[in-house]
């Protein structure tokens, strides 16, 4: 029969079994050479030696600021767009023009024809109710000179601002088909009528139009504003832009990219004008020349077209 109270031998541990609870010190090995290290507590790494990984990954300290949940960058906020990292050039667009024409030129063609012979049509069919109808009430009515003068003055300023806004929106259609084309590489009939942002596609031109207007009388004034003013819709309609925003927006490519801007302006006017020699040749030259401008777009902006 043990004694409870007799205290255990030196070097023993109080617990039956022989084990020592964790983190207890260890008791010296009798045998070890004097001055040696003793062993770690149980449970604990040697000295010196690296800590076993944490199983569970590292945490992230309790209480560290975290970003507010939900909390996201303002939508349409002016960005800084600059230069692409790979420049384009002259070459390259008017091949990239040419390559999504041939591929997709059955609505290109037929996108542009709608616009040119609907807008054309419009307007033959307005100037000639305007003149024939201010003509009609003229001879009807010898006495009435001054009012048909009057009548046809109103008409044709009418007329000038319609034209304006069909103008407008037969670019802004165009412009939208280019961009489908160089975000997807294909296109079809239908973009050529979907402009999206429409109030402020109509805002920009308005701006940019009444800009070339106030600066006509320095004669290089309007071609200025256009110039700056060149990738102001694709702004307005790519990133749903507001209409001063996306003018800011091309002036800033524009400058970043001054030199490469004006030999695509320059070639986009030339083949633009070479194709409206001949109307069937502005069915080629137009879409080919407006996707390239659209290709110039995507790659002031440090993007890479479809």
């Amino acid at each position: 029969m043990s004694d409870s109270n007799v205290p255990p031998y030196p070097g023993g541990s109080s617990d039956p079994y022989g084990q020592q609870p964790a983190g207890t010190p260890a008791q010296p090995d009798p045998s070890a050479p004097y001055g040696a290290t003793p062993p770690p507590p149980a449970g604990q790494p040697a000295f010196g030696t690296t800590p076993p990984a944490d199983p569970y990954g590292a945490q992230q300290p309790y209480g560290a600021p975290q970003q507010p949940y939900g909390q996201q960058q303002s939508y349409g906020a002016p960005q800084n767009f600059g230069a692409a990292a790979d420049p384009f050039d002259i070459g390259s667009a008017l091949s990239y023009g040419w390559e999504r024409f041939t591929s997709n030129v059955a609505a290109l063609i037929l996108g542009t024809l709608a616009w040119l012979a609907g807008v054309s049509i419009v307007i033959t069919i307005l100037s000639a109710v305007l003149v024939g109808g201010s003509l009609l009430a003229a001879l009807s009515n010898p006495d009435a000179a001054g009012g048909f003068a009057a009548g046809l003055g109103g008409g044709f300023i009418l007329l000038v601002v319609l034209s304006l806004v069909l103008g407008f929106l037969a670019q802004a259609g165009q412009v939208n088909a280019s961009l489908v084309v160089t975000r997807t590489g294909r296109v079809s009939f239908g973009d050529f009528f979907k402009i999206p942002n429409l109030g402020q596609v109509v805002l920009a031109s308005a701006v940019l139009g009444l800009a070339a207007a106030i600066t006509a009388i320095t004669i290089i004034g309007p071609l200025v504003v256009m110039f700056f003013g060149l990738f102001a819709l694709h702004f307005v309609m790519d990133k749903g832009m507001g209409a001063i925003d996306a003018i800011k927006a091309s002036i800033d490519v524009v400058k970043k990219n001054l030199g490469s801007a004006i030999l695509l302006a320059i070639v986009v006017a030339i083949v633009s004008a070479a194709g409206s020699i001949v109307f069937v040749g502005s069915l080629v030259t137009t879409p080919i020349a407006l996707v390239a401008l659209a290709f110039a777009y995507r790659r002031v902006i440090g993007e890479q077209p479809a």
